[in-house]
């Protein structure tokens, strides 16, 4: 399956690293989790029908996150200025750059079919009785911009009054989201999300081996303070619109250390991300992925049960088992097996995201393999959650179980077979020619093959 190492830029790219860092940056480059722009406006799309609910509702207004300093103050959403006495300065325009270009079009291209109001004015949505905001983006590494920004709105007077009382609650919608920044973020808003977003602990990668690329980050690196991507994100996901700041320094800057030649993988910056035609060679492309590694890293299993997980994953039969949902169940059982009953572990361990999750939580519901699946469809279909940060989310209530029959598959499938050897098939010999076979003089002669039974009628015994 082809990755970036096999690409121009990849190659160009490799070329900045000594011979003994080779490995790790090939190692690196490997690990990125590509998602195509056809994919990311597709998933968006279903994600934002899935956040927004029924289109009977009140409408929704809907923000695409865009970066702000972090110091915003006096100013706040939707502010006209001026803020005397502290200064005469009139509030900036919102300006949409980058990738939230992006996600601006496809809320503009949604907005009617699920009834939602873009960047909508405080009166419009008080016109509008709007009770919910989400703040949209692509992708969360360190949580930093959208923490900045869900603060920037919740700033003004009268946005903060209502969601005093209740009348207002705001939602976070993204993509992609690191598992630190899902705990972090949850205490503050509701999260919607399709992927948690690969990083360097998320990968097959050996403690060895993630020293060696962290290493290198650091050696390579020339954007001060983010050698392993933003307030250290280590992320791995990019797309192919953008590569995020969470990223390492050395798969985005333009030049080396202390202005050395540097052979850029992003020619033409981030924001521009991968050409066009090498987008097209990676379709389909997924990193690494082992099942034993993800059970591992999550802890708290059963040795026992690992084991046998193992058992399931070398298992050959195991890899091509029918249905298109196959693999995803063994993966989705084995989890369970080994004590991860939560989706968000389940995603984890299995590789998928929360749609591929559900789906094959379906699957395996239809063939009676696990129970739970009706709370996970609830949590997955409509989110509950009050907004309060002290109650829990749905998705972390949901607790799936083997029924007996999965535990039963499970076992099935662990148990190594020897395959039985095939009787050997003498070769067809062509007319006119005589094939002569060695005979060993030492061993004893076939026995005479014995003549069948003769058959008797049932009247004639």
């Amino acid at each position: 399956m082809p990755s970036l190492t096999v690409t121009r830029s990849g190659r160009a790219w490799l070329s900045n690293f000594q011979d003994e860092d080779q490995p790790a940056a090939r190692r690196l480059l490997d690990g990125l989790e590509m998602v195509s722009n056809d994919q990311f406006r597709r998933e968006m799309k279903t994600l934002l029908k899935r956040a927004c609910g029924e289109q009977s509702a009140p409408p929704v207004a809907a923000y695409a996150v865009h970066n702000l300093p972090k110091n915003f103050a006096p100013h706040y959403f939707d502010c006209t200025g001026p803020h005397a006495p502290i200064t005469s300065l009139r509030c900036p325009s919102t300006v949409h750059t980058g990738s939230e270009l992006i996600v601006q079009n496809i809320l503009l291209k949604s907005a009617t079919a699920l009834n939602v109001l873009v960047d909508a004015t405080v009166e419009q949505m008080h016109a509008s009785r709007v009770h919910r905001v989400l703040l949209v983006t692509d992708n969360i590494a360190s949580g930093q911009e959208i923490s900045t920004f869900l603060a920037f709105m919740q700033a003004n007077p009268r946005l903060r009054s209502w969601k005093s009382f209740g009348w207002l609650r705001f939602e976070i919608v993204t993509h992609s989201i690191t598992e630190s920044a899902l705990a972090s973020l949850r205490r503050k808003a509701v999260v919607h999300f399709e992927q948690l977003s690969r990083t360097f602990e998320t990968t097959d990668w050996s403690d060895q081996q993630l020293e060696e690329v962290r290493a290198l980050c650091r050696k390579y690196g020339s954007i001060k303070r983010e050698t392993l991507g933003r307030k250290n994100a280590e992320s791995l996901q990019v797309f192919g619109h953008t590569f995020g700041n969470g990223t390492p320094a050395i798969m985005r800057q333009t030049t080396g250390r202390q202005g050395t030649t540097w052979s850029p993988l992003l020619p033409h910056g981030r924001d521009y991300a991968l050409e066009s035609t090498e987008m097209a060679a990676l379709q389909g492309y997924r990193a690494p992925h082992s099942l034993l590694a993800a059970l591992r890293r999550l802890g708290r299993t059963n040795p026992i049960r690992v084991l046998r997980s193992a058992r399931v994953d070398a298992q050959a039969r195991n890899r091509s088992l029918a249905g298109k949902y196959g693999p995803g169940i063994l993966a989705l059982l084995s989890a369970i097996d080994a004590g991860h009953r939560r989706p968000v572990d389940l995603m984890k361990a299995g590789a998928m995201s929360l749609t591929r999750l559900h789906s094959v939580a379906r699957a395996s519901y239809d063939l009676k393999l696990i129970e739970g699946y009706a709370d996970f469809a609830s949590a997955f279909h409509s989110d509950s959650h009050s907004g309060d940060p002290r109650s829990a989310s749905p998705l972390d209530e949901v607790k799936l179980s083997l029924t007996d029959r999965g535990r039963e598959v499970l076992r099935r499938r662990a148990r190594v077979r020897t395959p039985k050897p095939r009787p050997a098939v003498p070769a067809a010999e062509e007319p006119g020619h005589l094939s002569i076979r060695a005979v060993d003089a030492t061993s004893p002669p076939p026995s005479p093959a014995k003549p069948p039974a003769p058959y008797y009628p049932q009247q004639l015994r």
